[in-house]
């Protein structure tokens, strides 16, 4: 029979095995050029991130707002890095963040902290909405 304690250490020590894809914050980047997209890889796994997705997205954590797809087809079971040209958006704010997926091998998310993309010339705006609807800081 095992024992509750066992048990406990048995369920903790699969939760600590398990790994995912960890994203890192990117800089604010100006519209026009090039946004790095950085991450460690899942290195427990040779197959759950091993054909990755990022997506650019904005919206709060309930109601998050898919808005392109910025690269498929990535290895995430190493750490790396991808570049894109930062798009122009609306409104120049700290709003914006990159959600890692890998649909096909794993239905976990990853997720980058907000960021902003700043106008050509550098400027940003304060958040419409600072906060979650729990009244949570967005950053």
């Amino acid at each position: 029979m095992v024992s509750l304690f066992s048990l406990s250490i048995i369920l903790a020590g699969s939760i600590l095995a398990r790994a995912d894809v960890l994203p890192s914050t990117p800089n604010t980047a100006n519209a026009g050029s090039t946004c790095v997209i950085t991450w460690a890889g899942d290195t427990n796994s040779t197959s759950n991130w091993s054909n990755m997705a990022i997506e650019f997205m904005t919206g709060d954590n309930e109601a998050m707002v898919f808005l392109t797809t910025v690269a498929t087809g990535l290895d995430g079971t190493t750490s790396g890095s991808y570049s894109w040209k930062c798009p122009e958006v609306e409104p120049y704010s700290a709003i914006y963040f990159y959600q890692f997926i890998s649909p096909l091998e794993t239905e976990n998310k990853a997720w980058t902290t907000r960021f902003a993309i700043a106008s050509p010339s550098g400027t940003t705006t304060a958040p419409p909405n600072a906060t979650q609807p729990d009244g949570v800081c967005l950053s």
